[in-house]
């Protein structure tokens, strides 16, 4: 029996161990199939990893809750794993050309308000509980009275004014209207022709109105230039082709600025695009403008770096002037070069502050008329204000005044000014042909250069008193520089001047020799004669010089 039993036994450890075995061999087998078995293995099944908190979200066994409750479970993303927002995405804004605006008239917005200001007088605009009124004044009494005239229904919002005729215009401001303009010829004999009105076509609005002793021209949003008589006859009707930003009248021309070509940007921390400002003039001179040709003149206006173009306007003598944000005044001289004449931001004591031009004078005066505006930037109907004059003033480098140690640089600079500002009233007599003014201004032109050259010798500057004498023009004006430089006794400068007269005396005669040939005709041989005879006179000069210093 006891045998038995251990026979029992050993078979039934046996057919465990053989149960285990084929246990374990199913363990292998799964396990070859599960990744969870094999982790669970080799020591990493025991934690939480490879479960959906891993992967950021939370397990719970409660539904998910719909609707605007909160759930206290369920499946939320993980801060560091959060989808990104979409970029915000910002609409691009195309850059905006500057806006017209009036040159010497106040902004629109204003009730009471300047429609114009400027040489010839004032006309300025009072809206109020007991009406509209326009008031007409001018500088000179002796040309006009003052006009008031009732602007309740007629709404003039545009004018400008001349020694001959005073224009106002109205802009139709609701569907059906038409704008108006109404003409007074000051200055007319027939009593019938002093006053009259025209109105512009349907859908044709004034953008404004330009008068000068010549014309009266209306300028129209649709970018067309109208020109009348100043008694009514209309001469020009001229599509302007680009965008228009200001405008001005002198005499016959008509100056219509523009802004052309695409944006720009310069270097600067400001990004604020930049124009390029052309100004277009037209010769609309009534009698013979069909005869001619090219009668349209083209001129680009400096504008200063991150400034913006505030006015344009003629001087006295038909020269165009503009002025900047900056209020420095340019001058576009008859050679084309634009000249600064005045800066205004020197004048001013407040950035609130502002210059408000007025006009331009040319000739012995060179005067600048402004208005100071305190705290504004454009003068007010309710502050009585009174002009300014200044004298025109060339940014030069040490200018006078500024230091007194240096009073060698600030006189050099005077004559320098002085010099310069002589060439350009030559430049202009030259232009509208005054030979009796040319003599006048050539006797000044003569003691500036003389005076600059005794200043260069006194300050030992011998080179640049020679050069100096590069510029004169004439033998009476070497000789004075040679006697200058013997007195000195500057022997070898005296040489040099001298030099210098014989250069100019050979340059001058091929110079008139050239323009001879280009605008004469062919002379008769006695004349020829007489021109070889004249230079035969002149040839000796140098010969003088020659002798007159080495005495």
């Amino acid at each position: 029996m006891k045998d038995e039993d251990e026979d029992d036994e050993s078979r039934s450890v046996s057919k465990g161990a053989f149960l285990d075995d084929e246990a374990e061999d199913d363990g292998d087998t799964r396990m070859s199939a599960d990744i969870g078995e094999i982790k669970r293995k080799y020591g990493f099944g025991d934690d939480t990893t490879g479960k959906l908190e891993d992967f950021g979200f939370s397990v719970s066994g409660e539904p998910p809750v719909r609707g605007n409750a909160s759930p206290t479970h369920g499946f939320e993303p993980s801060v560091s794993h959060a989808v990104p927002p979409p970029p915000e995405v910002i609409a691009y804004k195309p850059p905006t050309i500057p806006s017209f605006f009036v040159s010497g008239a106040s902004p629109d917005h204003l009730t009471q308000r300047y429609l114009k200001w400027n040489s010839y007088g004032i006309v300025r605009t009072y809206s109020g509980e007991d009406g509209s009124s326009v008031e007409i004044s001018f500088h000179d009494l002796s040309i006009h009275p003052t006009i008031v005239l009732d602007n309740g229904t007629t709404e003039y919002v545009l004018a400008d004014l001349s020694d001959q005729a005073v224009a106002l215009a109205s802009k139709a401001e609701e569907k059906g209207e038409q704008s108006e303009m109404l003409v007074i010829h000051i200055s007319s004999w027939d009593s019938e022709s002093r006053r009259w009105t025209t109105k512009l076509p349907l859908k044709e609005n004034a953008l404004d109105v330009l008068v000068s002793r010549e014309l009266i021209c209306l300028v129209t949003e649709k970018r067309n230039v109208r020109v009348f008589s100043l008694t009514g006859t209309q001469r020009h009707i001229i599509s302007h082709p680009s965008p228009i930003l200001t405008t001005a009248c002198f005499g016959n021309f008509i100056a219509i600025c523009s802004v052309t070509g695409g944006d720009y940007y310069e270097k600067g921390k400001d990004h604020q695009p930049h124009f390029q400002h052309t100004v277009s003039v037209y010769d609309v001179n009534s009698r013979n403008w069909y005869r001619k040709k090219n009668t349209v003149t083209t001129v680009n206006v400096p504008v200063a770096k991150k400034e913006q173009l505030l006015w344009l306007s003629y001087t006295n003598c038909g020269q165009l002037v503009s002025m900047d944000s900056s209020y420095t005044i340019r001058l576009l001289s008859p050679s084309g070069f634009w000249l600064p004449i005045f800066d205004g931001s020197a004048e001013t004591s407040s950035k609130s502050d502002a210059i408000w031009p007025i006009s331009v004078t040319e000739g012995r005066q060179r005067q600048i008329r402004y208005l100071y505006c305190k705290g504004s930037k454009h003068p007010l109907i309710a502050v009585k204000m009174a002009p300014l004059i200044a004298p025109w003033s060339m940014p030069y480098c040490a200018p006078v005044g500024f230091l007194l140690l240096y009073c060698y640089d600030s006189d050099k600079s005077k004559l320098e000014q002085e010099l310069f500002l002589n060439e350009l009233r030559q430049s202009e007599a030259v232009s509208t042909g005054s030979s009796s003014e040319l003599m006048e201004l050539a006797s000044g032109h003569l003691q500036s250069l003389v005076k600059l050259f005794a200043l260069a010798c006194k300050s030992e500057r011998d080179g640049r008193a020679a050069e100096l004498a590069g510029l004169v023009a004439s033998a009476k004006g070497i000789q004075m520089m040679c006697n200058y430089a013997a007195k000195l006794k500057k022997s070898t400068l005296a040489d040099k001047v001298a030099a210098k007269g014989r250069e100019n005396v050979s340059s001058n005669e091929s110079t008139s020799t050239s323009y001879d040939t280009m605008h004469e005709d062919p002379a008769p041989r006695r004349i020829s004669m007489k021109r070889k005879s004249s230079l035969a006179q002149q040839r000796p000069v140098g010969l003088f010089f020659r002798e007159k210093c080495a005495g």
